[in-house]
C-alpha cells in the first residue's frame, strides 16, 4: 500500500509508525525464533524512523530493504510472500504550482461532512427548517427506546435539540497520535498501547491503580488516585486509548489520571477525531456515540440558524448545522476551532439580545426628566479641594445627559481604586437632588457605606443637602427618625447597606439610585432599591 501511493507515510492512519506500535507485540508473540526476533527488532527500528526519512527516494529504499528481509525470511522457513507493486518515488510539484487536482470521496454515512467548500454548501438545495422537529423526543432515534430514553434523560437529554447541544468534553485524535519514545514532558497527546501489567497499592491513605503500557516503542506508566475499581477494568493484553498530559517521575514519563477509553479499531482505521461525551450509568461512551451520529446525521439540518446569512459570511462563521455536525464528528482541530467559535458566538449573540430585550422593557416605562442646574454643578465643582480630570469630566456629562431624557437610566460606572468613581457619583446626586428629588448609594458592608457617608458628606458640604446614614448599626430610635426623613424627603441623599431596601423604608421622591460593588448584590436586591423609586416606573434609574 505504501509503495502504491507513492511512499507518502499514508498507508497507515497516522503513518507507518503507528502501525509499528501496534505490530510489534503480535510479532513477537509470534516469532519462531531468535533470527525472527533479530528481524523483528529491524523491522521496527526501520518502520520507526520512516517518517522522518528525507523524501521518497529514501523511503522506497526503505520498503525494498524490508522487503529483501521478508523475502529472505520466507525462503529460510519454506514459505512464499506477494510482491508489493513498485511505484516510482512521487516527486514534489514546483514551489508556486497548484496542487494537483484530487477527486473527493463521497460523504460517509458517519455524520461527518464532505470536502466541499462553504460555497458549494451555500449554493446547495435549501433544506426546510422546521424547530418543530427539534421537539422530538430522542426515542425516534432508531435504537434508543425506553430504557436508553430514561438514561439519557438522568443527562437532560429529552428532545433532539437536547441532543444537538450535548457537546463533547474532550476528543481523541487519532490523527495525531504520538509513539512512547517521542513523548516530551508537557505535552497533551493521546497515545495507543497495550497494557503490560496493572497493579494496585496503598500509599497512607491514597488508593494508586499504576498501569504499565507499551507501544512497541517504549513503556510509560499511568497512575489513577483513589479510583480502586479501575485494577478490575485495566487488565493486562488490553490495548486502551490514553489522553492527558505527560508529567515526569524519577525523570521518567509518566501519565497521573489520564482519560481512557478502550481501543476501537473503526475510529483507528479511518483516521477520526472521536468524540467523548459525558455519560450515565448504563451508557457506553460507544452507544452514546452512536447515538449522537444519528441525532446530528439526521437532525442537524433542522436546526434554525438565528445568524443572517450576510453577517455570517462577513464574520467568515458556519452554518449553524455545519458547525453542529463539526463540533460532534470534526475533520480536523481546525474544524472545532471554527465550530466551537461559532457556537460560542451564538451563546453571546442570543444572550445579547436577550439582555437588549429586557432592557427596551425596562426603558419602555416612562422616566423622570432631570434637568441640569449649571449654577448648582458650578458650586459644587468650586468647593471640590482637587480638580476633575477629563475622564471624570466626560463621565459626568453623559450622565446628566441620560438623565435629562424621558427613559430611565442604567449606567455602569468602572474604574480602578482611587480613580475618582464617587465624585462622580456625588456630582449626579447634586443634580438629582436640585431637581427635587432624592438619591441612595447602597454599599455592601457598614464599612463601605461609612466610608461613603463621610466623603459623599464632605463633598456636598457647601451645598447645603441633607445627608443621612442608614445601617444595621443604626439605633432603633435614629431608625424610626430616618425613616420620618426618607419619607417626607427631608432626607436627600440617604446611604446604607442592605438596611435601605427594608420594607420600612419609603422614599417620597428618588430620583437616583447608586450601587456600590454591584456584583456583590443579588439581582432581586438592586432591583428593590430601583422599585424604591418615584412615580410607577423605577426612577430614573440607577449609577451601578
Amino acid at each position: 500500500m505504501e509503495s502504491e501511493q507513492g511512499y507518502q507515510d499514508r498507508a497507515v492512519v497516522g503513518g507507518i509508525q503507528q502501525f509499528s506500535a501496534l505490530w510489534i507485540s503480535q510479532a513477537q508473540a509470534e516469532a519462531i525464533d531468535e533470527a525472527d526476533l533479530a528481524l523483528i527488532e529491524q523491522i521496527a527500528e526501520t518502520l520507526n524512523g520512516y517518517g522522518q526519512l528525507p523524501g521518497t527516494e529514501a523511503r522506497a529504499t526503505a520498503i525494498a530493504t524490508l522487503t529483501e528481509k521478508l523475502r529472505e525470511r520466507a525462503e529460510r522457513l519454506g514459505e512464499s510472500i506477494t510482491e508489493p507493486p513498485v511505484a516510482p518515488p512521487r516527486s514534489a510539484p514546483p514551489r508556486g504550482a497548484p496542487p494537483p487536482a484530487v477527486k473527493e470521496p463521497l460523504p460517509a454515512e458517519d455524520g461527518r461532512d464532505d470536502a466541499a467548500s462553504e460555497d458549494d454548501e451555500d449554493d446547495a438545495e435549501m433544506v426546510v427548517v422546521d424547530p418543530e422537529l427539534l421537539r422530538q423526543p430522542v426515542s425516534e432515534i432508531r435504537g434508543v427506546g425506553r430504557v436508553v430514553s430514561e438514561r439519557l434523560a438522568t443527562l437532560g437529554l429529552q428532545s433532539m435539540k437536547d441532543l444537538l447541544y450535548h457537546f463533547p468534553r474532550r476528543y481523541d485524535d487519532y490523527t495525531l497520535l504520538r509513539p512512547i519514545n517521542r513523548l516530551s514532558f508537557g505535552d497533551q497527546v493521546t497515545i495507543i498501547g497495550t497494557i503490560w501489567e496493572t497493579r494496585l497499592r496503598r500509599v497512607r491513605k491514597l488508593k494508586l491503580v499504576e498501569s504499565v503500557i507499551t507501544d512497541g516503542t517504549g513503556k510509560i506508566q499511568a497512575t489513577w488516585f483513589n479510583q480502586p475499581w479501575l485494577a478490575e477494568k485495566l487488565k493486562a493484553g488490553q490495548q486502551i486509548v490514553l489522553s492527558g498530559t505527560v508529567d515526569q517521575f524519577l525523570g521518567r514519563p509518566v501519565f497521573q489520571n489520564p482519560e481512557w477509553e478502550p481501543l476501537e479499531m473503526e475510529p483507528l482505521r479511518t483516521r477520526r477525531i472521536v468524540p467523548v461525551y459525558p455519560l450515565t450509568q448504563g451508557l457506553t461512551a460507544q452507544k452514546m456515540r452512536e447515538i449522537m451520529k444519528r441525532a446530528v446525521g439526521d437532525w442537524a439540518l433542522h436546526a434554525p440558524d438565528p445568524l443572517p446569512a450576510s453577517t455570517r459570511k462577513r464574520l467568515g462563521y458556519l452554518k449553524l448545522p455545519r458547525a453542529l455536525r463539526q463540533i460532534h464528528f470534526p475533520d480536523s482541530q481546525e474544524d472545532i476551532h471554527r465550530a466551537r467559535q461559532r457556537i460560542a458566538f451564538d451563546e453571546m449573540f442570543l444572550l445579547q439580545l436577550g439582555m437588549l430585550g429586557l432592557r427596551r422593557d425596562w426603558q419602555a416605562a416612562p422616566g423622570l426628566p432631570i434637568s441640569l442646574d449649571a449654577r448648582a454643578f458650578e458650586r459644587f465643582f468650586e468647593g471640590l479641594p482637587f480638580g476633575l480630570t477629563k475622564a471624570q469630566q466626560r463621565v459626568i456629562a453623559e450622565i446628566a445627559s441620560d438623565m435629562r431624557e424621558g427613559v430611565p437610566m442604567n449606567r455602569l460606572l468602572q474604574g480602578d481604586v482611587g480613580s475618582g468613581k464617587t465624585v462622580v457619583a456625588a456630582a449626579a446626586m447634586v443634580q438629582v437632588v436640585q431637581a427635587g428629588f432624592q438619591a441612595a448609594m447602597m454599599a455592601p458592608t457598614e464599612i463601605l457605606a461609612e466610608q461613603h457617608y463621610q466623603g459623599i458628606s464632605e463633598m456636598l458640604a457647601g451645598e447645603s443637602i441633607n445627608v443621612s446614614l442608614l445601617t444595621g448599626s443604626t439605633t432603633a430610635a435614629e431608625r424610626e427618625q430616618i425613616y420620618q426623613q426618607i419619607s417626607d424627603g427631608s432626607a436627600q441623599v440617604v446611604l446604607g447597606t442592605h438596611a435601605l431596601i427594608q420594607e420600612n423604608v419609603q422614599f417620597k421622591q428618588l430620583g437616583l439610585a447608586v450601587i456600590d460593588e454591584q456584583h456583590r448584590f443579588g439581582v432581586d436586591q438592586r432591583k428593590a432599591l430601583r422599585d424604591k423609586g418615584a412615580g410607577a416606573s423605577n426612577g430614573n434609574g440607577s449609577v451601578p
